[in-house]
């Protein structure tokens, strides 16, 4: 059901039975709300008809199914503390938080617990800090590796550890990976320590510190960078690092000023999120139209995190059509969120519908499976191969179809556990796109309301196909 806004007037209106009932809503003057295709208000069942419509048009019976499930979705998230991942179910105390941390250190130096290890170690934020300082003394040095990495989430406090790892570690892996990190904190004051290690006796060192300084963007890193532009084995490398710190290359770019804004996106993924009031939530919100494209793709992706359902009209009108805002819309399933994407699934604007296709299979829940089995008989989404067919190995040459909306769908099932299958040409194996769409339809037919409750089905196996020589 819509939620009633005093802001936002609604205008329905009935045009000749020949073309339909077309539903608009039509925005006061100075409103900060958005404009809602109100799809819910269809009498009788009838298709909605979208202003500048392509031609295929999503079953309205299929809507209605996807808002009801995306409502039921919404209806049953609990608190913040469900993000939690597996073996952080009990920190009510300083002392619990202080051994789920130990006990996570300790099973980094096992391959086979070390990914959920790393995952807890980042849950916990600042309050893993110390215990993964002092695991850099380990003599063990992949407890010393991944510990580094799991410290990068925590900027400016990481920086001290870290250089001294980069200075002094006697694994040149472990000094690789200090390099690395220093740079993803994105911090001027990692820059000396980098610098310094220009000059480190291992190769891999110097290539990571050297690629590591862009991040910093510190001009005092001009000057060792271009004594270094003609060297054989690193030239390149710090000839990419000196056009970045001159002028942005395409990569993430964090000014000095908004660091605060970052540890505050980073801390909103973390325990520390879990207590987060108006204050945090509207200053994350103040930079997501952000001109730097990584402040504001943090910034968004922190409200997801956050739940921040009052924070939907914002979003809608501030953020530029692009795939992480309907990610992020599609994540907090508000009403008004659901409604805008339905209405951007009709729009005529090629690229802005496909990246609300994109957003549904980055962001959307179960309810948003429905949505992108019905595109699949959009063949406008469908992409065919151009040009002569250029053989490799035992692949023909020839790509097989693709459509936006099965890719879309074999994520969207992947995050609800159904994982699909990866298919290599290069083997001279091959795709039909047309079968497997058949197929995932009777799957469809015969589990989708068992998969809307959340039940157990089949896995579709949908196809991942890839060229791997």
């Amino acid at each position: 059901m819509l939620e009633t806004r005093p802001d936002l007037r609604v205008t329905l209106f009935r045009p000749p039975e020949s073309t339909g009932f077309r539903s608009r809503a039509v925005r006061p003057p100075k409103l900060t709300s958005v404009v809602l295709v109100c799809l819910a208000l269809i009498p009788n069942g009838r298709r909605p008809v979208f202003a500048d419509e392509p031609a295929f048009q999503i079953p309205a019976e299929v809507i209605r199914l996807a808002a009801d499930a995306a409502a039921a979705e919404l209806a049953q998230r609990g608190d913040l503390s469900i993000r939690r991942p597996v073996g952080l179910e009990n920190l009510d105390s300083t002392d619990a938080i202080k051994r789920a941390a130990q006990q996570a250190v300790s099973e980094l130096a096992a391959p086979e617990f070390d990914n959920e290890a790393t995952q807890r170690l980042r849950y916990l934020g600042k309050q893993a800090y110390f215990e993964l300082v002092r695991a850099l003394q380990s003599d063990d040095p992949r407890i010393r590796r991944r510990s580094a990495v799991c410290l990068e989430r925590h900027g400016e406090m990481a920086i001290v550890p870290l250089s001294s790892l980069l200075a002094s570690d006697p694994e040149a892996s472990v000094r690789a990976t200090a390099a690395q990190i220093l740079g993803n904190t994105h911090h001027p004051e990692a820059a000396h320590a980098l610098i310094k290690a220009f000059k480190d006796d291992d190769a891999s060192v110097r290539n990571a510190a050297v690629h590591a300084v862009k991040y910093t963007r510190d001009p005092e890193a001009i000057k060792p960078l271009s004594r270094l532009t003609g060297d054989p084995g690193i030239g390149r490398v710090a000839r990419s690092s000196l056009a970045h710190i001159r002028e942005p290359q395409g990569y993430a770019v964090w000014p000095p000023g908004l660091l605060e804004v970052r540890q505050l996106a980073i801390n909103a993924e973390t325990l520390a999120g879990e207590k987060y009031a108006a204050s945090e939530i509207e200053s994350l919100l103040h930079h997501i139209d952000c001109p730097e494209w990584a402040v504001s793709t943090r910034c968004l992706l922190a409200l997801s995190q956050l739940d921040a359902r009052k924070a939907v009209p914002e979003i809608i009108q501030r953020c530029s059509d692009r795939e992480v805002k309907f990610q992020v819309l599609a994540r907090l399933a508000t009403p008004e969120s659901f409604y805008h994407l339905m209405s951007l699934l009709h729009s005529s604007d090629r690229n802005a519908r496909r990246a609300a296709i994109g957003g549904l299979g980055n962001g959307g829940g179960r309810w948003a499976v429905p949505v992108l089995v019905a595109l699949l008989d959009d063949r406008s989404l469908r992409t065919q191969h151009q040009g002569p067919a250029q053989p490799i190995d035992a692949f023909g040459g020839r790509w097989p179809d693709q459509h936006a909306a099965h890719s879309t769908l074999r994520q969207c099932l992947h995050r609800a556990g159904l994982h699909g299958n990866s298919l290599n040409l290069a083997t001279g194996a091959k795709f039909d796109l047309d079968t497997e769409i058949q197929s995932v339809r009777k799957w469809w037919g015969n589990h989708g309301a068992a998969f809307l409750r959340g039940d157990d089905v089949p896995n579709p196996e949908l196809t991942s196909v890839s060229l791997d020589t």
